[in-house]
Protein backbone atom coordinates (compact mmCIF):
# COMPACT_ATOMS: atom_id res chain seq x y z
CA UNK A 1 0.00 0.00 0.00
CA UNK A 2 3.01 2.71 1.16
CA UNK A 3 4.27 2.05 -2.96
CA UNK A 4 1.07 2.93 -3.98
CA UNK A 5 0.84 5.99 -2.06
CA UNK A 6 4.10 7.07 -2.78
CA UNK A 7 3.67 6.54 -6.58
CA UNK A 8 0.68 8.76 -6.47
CA UNK A 9 1.97 11.64 -3.83
CA UNK A 10 5.14 11.20 -6.69
CA UNK A 11 2.67 11.87 -9.82
CA UNK A 12 0.83 14.71 -7.96
CA UNK A 13 3.78 16.35 -7.80
CA UNK A 14 4.65 15.40 -10.97
CA UNK A 15 1.37 16.95 -11.90
CA UNK A 16 2.51 20.15 -10.11
CA UNK A 17 5.24 20.28 -11.83
CA UNK A 18 3.71 20.04 -15.45
CA UNK A 19 1.21 22.86 -14.45
CA UNK A 20 3.65 25.35 -12.80
CA UNK A 21 5.58 25.59 -16.13
CA UNK A 22 2.91 27.82 -18.11
CA UNK A 23 0.95 28.77 -14.60
CA UNK A 24 4.42 29.69 -12.27
CA UNK A 25 2.29 30.79 -8.96
CA UNK A 26 -0.58 27.75 -8.98
CA UNK A 27 -0.42 25.90 -5.32
CA UNK A 28 -3.77 23.96 -4.79
CA UNK A 29 -4.83 26.97 -3.45
CA UNK A 30 -4.53 29.24 -6.20
CA UNK A 31 -8.04 30.73 -7.39
CA UNK A 32 -7.10 30.34 -11.00
CA UNK A 33 -10.96 32.35 -12.09
CA UNK A 34 -9.50 35.09 -12.89
CA UNK A 35 -6.80 33.19 -15.57
CA UNK A 36 -7.67 32.19 -19.43
CA UNK A 37 -6.19 28.79 -18.84
CA UNK A 38 -4.76 26.62 -21.86
CA UNK A 39 -6.69 23.42 -22.94
CA UNK A 40 -3.42 21.58 -20.85
CA UNK A 41 -3.95 23.62 -17.95
CA UNK A 42 -7.34 22.27 -17.78
CA UNK A 43 -6.44 18.44 -18.15
CA UNK A 44 -3.60 18.67 -15.72
CA UNK A 45 -6.15 20.46 -12.99
CA UNK A 46 -8.36 17.18 -13.97
CA UNK A 47 -6.06 15.05 -13.49
CA UNK A 48 -4.56 16.28 -10.21
CA UNK A 49 -7.98 15.94 -8.97
CA UNK A 50 -7.66 12.35 -9.37
CA UNK A 51 -4.04 12.27 -7.61
CA UNK A 52 -6.08 14.06 -4.76
CA UNK A 53 -8.70 11.50 -4.64
CA UNK A 54 -6.50 8.56 -5.09
CA UNK A 55 -4.20 9.41 -2.41
CA UNK A 56 -7.40 9.78 0.16
CA UNK A 57 -7.68 14.37 0.15
CA UNK A 58 -11.08 13.84 -1.61
CA UNK A 59 -12.49 16.85 -0.26
CA UNK A 60 -9.88 18.76 -1.94
CA UNK A 61 -10.34 16.30 -5.06
CA UNK A 62 -14.09 17.69 -4.72
CA UNK A 63 -13.23 21.39 -4.23
CA UNK A 64 -11.30 21.41 -7.25
CA UNK A 65 -13.63 20.03 -9.53
CA UNK A 66 -15.99 22.27 -8.27
CA UNK A 67 -13.70 25.24 -9.05
CA UNK A 68 -13.00 23.45 -12.54
CA UNK A 69 -16.47 23.01 -13.45
CA UNK A 70 -17.60 26.62 -12.47
CA UNK A 71 -14.75 27.96 -14.60
CA UNK A 72 -15.91 25.39 -17.54
CA UNK A 73 -19.09 27.65 -17.24
CA UNK A 74 -17.70 30.95 -16.64
CA UNK A 75 -15.00 30.77 -19.61
CA UNK A 76 -15.25 30.84 -23.40
CA UNK A 77 -13.48 27.61 -23.82
CA UNK A 78 -13.89 26.44 -27.85
CA UNK A 79 -16.72 24.68 -28.40
CA UNK A 80 -14.80 21.04 -29.06
CA UNK A 81 -12.34 21.26 -26.17
CA UNK A 82 -15.60 21.92 -24.19
CA UNK A 83 -17.52 19.20 -25.18
CA UNK A 84 -14.77 16.87 -24.74
CA UNK A 85 -13.45 17.84 -21.45
CA UNK A 86 -16.80 18.84 -19.28
CA UNK A 87 -18.22 15.74 -19.57
CA UNK A 88 -15.15 13.89 -17.97
CA UNK A 89 -14.89 16.90 -14.97
CA UNK A 90 -18.40 16.19 -14.35
CA UNK A 91 -18.55 12.42 -14.90
CA UNK A 92 -15.67 12.72 -11.75
CA UNK A 93 -17.13 15.13 -9.67
CA UNK A 94 -20.97 12.87 -9.72
CA UNK A 95 -18.62 9.84 -8.81
CA UNK A 96 -16.65 11.63 -5.65
CA UNK A 97 -20.37 12.87 -4.53
CA UNK A 98 -21.60 10.05 -4.81
CA UNK A 99 -19.30 8.59 -2.40
CA UNK A 100 -19.57 11.06 0.04
CA UNK A 101 -23.00 10.34 -0.16
CA UNK A 102 -24.07 14.15 -1.18
CA UNK A 103 -26.52 12.84 -3.34
CA UNK A 104 -28.47 15.88 -4.12
CA UNK A 105 -25.20 17.63 -5.46
CA UNK A 106 -24.15 14.73 -7.14
CA UNK A 107 -28.35 14.37 -8.86
CA UNK A 108 -27.54 18.12 -10.06
CA UNK A 109 -24.11 17.43 -12.07
CA UNK A 110 -24.95 14.27 -13.53
CA UNK A 111 -28.43 16.13 -14.92
CA UNK A 112 -25.91 18.92 -16.46
CA UNK A 113 -23.40 16.19 -17.54
CA UNK A 114 -26.43 14.36 -19.37
CA UNK A 115 -27.59 17.58 -20.79
CA UNK A 116 -23.91 18.85 -21.87
CA UNK A 117 -23.26 14.97 -24.36
CA UNK A 118 -26.67 15.47 -25.51
CA UNK A 119 -26.13 19.45 -26.49
CA UNK A 120 -22.79 18.30 -28.52
CA UNK A 121 -23.74 15.19 -29.46
CA UNK A 122 -20.95 13.27 -27.37
CA UNK A 123 -22.62 9.85 -26.98
CA UNK A 124 -19.37 7.76 -25.37
CA UNK A 125 -20.07 9.05 -21.97
CA UNK A 126 -24.38 9.37 -21.88
CA UNK A 127 -24.86 6.45 -21.35
CA UNK A 128 -22.97 5.98 -18.21
CA UNK A 129 -24.11 9.36 -17.41
CA UNK A 130 -27.84 8.39 -17.53
CA UNK A 131 -27.08 5.66 -15.41
CA UNK A 132 -25.55 7.60 -12.53
CA UNK A 133 -27.98 9.82 -13.12
CA UNK A 134 -30.63 7.10 -12.26
CA UNK A 135 -28.89 5.18 -9.62
CA UNK A 136 -28.96 8.65 -7.70
CA UNK A 137 -32.45 9.41 -8.22
CA UNK A 138 -32.93 5.41 -6.61
CA UNK A 139 -30.64 6.22 -3.87
CA UNK A 140 -32.60 9.55 -2.76
CA UNK A 141 -36.08 7.66 -3.60
CA UNK A 142 -37.13 8.72 -6.71
CA UNK A 143 -37.19 4.99 -7.72
CA UNK A 144 -39.62 5.13 -10.61
CA UNK A 145 -37.43 7.84 -11.97
CA UNK A 146 -34.31 5.85 -10.89
CA UNK A 147 -35.64 3.12 -13.15
CA UNK A 148 -36.01 4.88 -16.20
CA UNK A 149 -32.62 6.18 -16.72
CA UNK A 150 -31.00 3.05 -15.72
CA UNK A 151 -33.34 1.37 -18.35
CA UNK A 152 -32.43 4.00 -20.93
CA UNK A 153 -28.63 3.42 -19.74
CA UNK A 154 -28.31 -0.37 -20.17
CA UNK A 155 -30.54 0.21 -23.73
CA UNK A 156 -28.07 2.47 -24.98
CA UNK A 157 -24.62 0.44 -24.00
CA UNK A 158 -26.53 -2.54 -25.70
CA UNK A 159 -27.29 -0.51 -28.74
CA UNK A 160 -23.69 0.47 -28.84
CA UNK A 161 -22.71 -3.51 -28.46
CA UNK A 162 -21.34 -2.50 -25.01
CA UNK A 163 -22.30 -5.92 -23.65
CA UNK A 164 -18.86 -6.37 -20.89
CA UNK A 165 -20.27 -2.68 -19.49
CA UNK A 166 -24.31 -3.91 -19.62
CA UNK A 167 -23.06 -6.88 -17.43
CA UNK A 168 -21.00 -4.51 -15.09
CA UNK A 169 -23.64 -2.14 -14.32
CA UNK A 170 -26.37 -4.94 -13.75
CA UNK A 171 -24.17 -6.30 -11.50
CA UNK A 172 -24.11 -3.09 -10.05
CA UNK A 173 -27.68 -2.61 -9.92
CA UNK A 174 -27.86 -6.21 -8.38
CA UNK A 175 -25.35 -5.38 -5.38
CA UNK A 176 -26.48 -2.18 -4.79
CA UNK A 177 -30.46 -2.52 -5.14
CA UNK A 178 -31.12 -6.56 -5.26
CA UNK A 179 -32.11 -8.83 -7.75
CA UNK A 180 -35.43 -8.07 -7.10
CA UNK A 181 -34.97 -4.28 -8.19
CA UNK A 182 -33.14 -5.90 -11.72
CA UNK A 183 -35.95 -8.12 -12.66
CA UNK A 184 -38.24 -4.91 -12.09
CA UNK A 185 -36.66 -3.18 -14.45
CA UNK A 186 -37.95 -3.70 -18.57
CA UNK A 187 -36.52 -6.79 -19.56
CA UNK A 188 -33.17 -5.72 -20.66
Amino acid sequence: MTGDVNHVEKKLKSLISAIKETYKDFTLDTDFSKRNLTVFELVILNNIAISLNQSGKIKEAIQLLLDLEEYFRTHNIEREEFAKQYPVVLDNLVSWLCSIEDFKKAEYFAQKGIDCCVKYGKLSPLPFMTFNLGYIKVVLNKTEEGKKHIEQALSLLALMNKTEDVKVLKKDIIDSFGSEFMKRLASL
